[in-house]
């Protein structure tokens, strides 16, 4: 029987480098150079193998154990500064965790009903969010301001109130980064993911917290921003053990079955709160007491809020007489804030009708040749003629509705307000032409 020798040996260069590594490691355990080098050419015979093998084990006895006890100290330390660093940032995170809300509008009137009900859905804590609607100048920002402050004033309910304005904010990035700064004073910069940060903040909640989200119309159009956004109410929802809510205002409800929205509706003031509203606006206390057209004025601001608010500051430049006149002839022109452009009933309407549809805004066109209310079969006779046949009138008026465009007073019927049908339309008037 034959032995076969299978050779151990290696390539002269992959020798060297292996070399260059061991020899290098051992002037660092503190052999000396010499010796080391000695060992490289010098013959190794059993002898020198023997005490070579022996200097290797006296060399492991000696350095594992202390590398095995250096790499333990070195995790705990580690371990002890994350655990540190976590606890830190949960305390950081609580402490800073304060009520940011605006300052309180004054003067509101006619909205306690609305406000009592969002507030009751609210601090019951099994609504996820509340979502305020109407159309456009009917007050949901007024009433979401007055909510704030009321839900601070029941502090042992809510841990704090925090008030973010998501106007012209489309994307979630937008909005979520918004959100973090309101959450706290130590953010000088955003974090690189500021949804997985909301979502990380949300699991260290122990109280109850209300994002205030006012104006979400932008993030919530049709599109996987919408959708990512409601996700990542659901996730915080969620992650917080319910702790976290919402108050959202916008033109359009929206519903999600991972998420329990409660929907709180803005109409018209009544006659009477409406010509409070106009009165706490006139400056002038003579005037206030001289007026005699104020239910002609509120008439003609179809008892919308916004407008009634500008009518009640322009009684100090113009004779009531003049400006009911200015106000039948041309009341988007009269309806404008001199000394704020963005608060304009015009701007407010547009703003809504931007966000329809094509044929949503063709439709809200055609409904204006109706001087009062309407019903579905009179909109689908005016419609049918002039769109495509394959619309569902019904469908059509029941997003309106949901948008705050067009009210429905009775079953079956609907009427669109007076401001918005004179926007449509002048702003509008090719298209009635086209139609026509």
């Amino acid at each position: 029987m034959s032995r076969h020798i299978v050779s151990s040996g290696i390539p002269d260069d992959e020798f060297e480098d292996k070399w260059d590594k061991i020899s290098s490691a051992l002037v660092d355990l503190g052999f000396k150079p010499l010796e080391i080098g000695r060992l490289k050419t010098d013959p190794i015979d059993h002898d020198s193998e023997r005490r070579v093998e022996e200097e290797v084990n006296k060399w492991k006895l000696d350095i594992e154990p202390r590398l095995e006890t250096l790499e333990q100290d070195v995790q705990q330390i580690m371990e002890s500064k994350i655990s540190i660093f976590q606890r830190s940032i949960s305390r950081e995170t609580l402490r800073e965790l304060t009520n940011c809300i605006p300052d309180e509008v004054q003067d509101v009137f006619g909205r306690s009903e609305e406000i009592k009900e969002v507030m009751e859905a609210t601090l019951g804590g099994q609504v996820a969010a509340v979502v305020i609607t109407g159309g456009p100048g009917f007050g949901k920002s007024t009433v979401a301001n007055k909510v704030c402050h009321k839900l601070v004033a029941n502090q042992e309910h809510i841990k704090a109130v925090l008030f973010c304005s998501l106007r012209s904010k489309k994307k979630v990035t937008d909005v979520a980064t918004f959100m973090i700064l309101v959450c706290g004073k130590t953010h000088s910069q955003p974090p690189e993911n500021p949804q997985q940060w909301l979502l990380n903040w949300s699991k260290q909640q122990q109280q109850r917290v209300t994002f205030v989200l006012d104006n979400a119309d932008d993030v919530l159009k049709s599109g996987a921003d919408r959708a990512h956004f409601i996700s990542i109410l659901c996730d915080m929802r969620s992650l917080s053990g319910r702790n976290v809510n919402f108050v959202i205002t916008s033109r359009k409800a929206f519903k999600d079955p991972s998420l329990n929205v409660r929907e709180v509706r803005l109409n018209s003031l009544s006659p009477k709160d409406a010509k409070k509203v106009l009165l706490s606006h006139v400056c002038d206390h003579t005037i206030k007491q001289t007026l005699t057209k104020a239910e002609t004025l509120v008439e003609l601001c179809g008892y919308l809020p916004l407008a009634l608010c500008i009518v009640g500051s322009l009684l100090s430049d113009y004779n009531e007489h003049e400006l009911i006149e200015r106000l039948k002839k041309q009341p988007l022109e009269v309806l404008r804030d001199e000394e704020n452009d963005d608060n304009s009933v015009e701007i407010a309407i547009k703003t809504s009708f931007d966000l329809l549809s094509k044929t949503e805004q063709e439709a809200l066109v055609l409904m204006c040749v109706f001087p009062g209310s309407f019903n579905s079969d009179a909109a689908k006779t005016v419609m049918t003629p002039c769109m495509n046949s394959k619309i569902q009138t019904i469908l059509v008026l029941r997003s309106l509705k949901n948008r705050s465009l067009i009210q429905q007073p009775t079953s079956y019927r609907y009427e669109i307000h007076s401001l918005i049908q004179a926007y449509a339309k002048i702003g509008q008037e090719k298209d009635l032409q086209r139609f026509q």
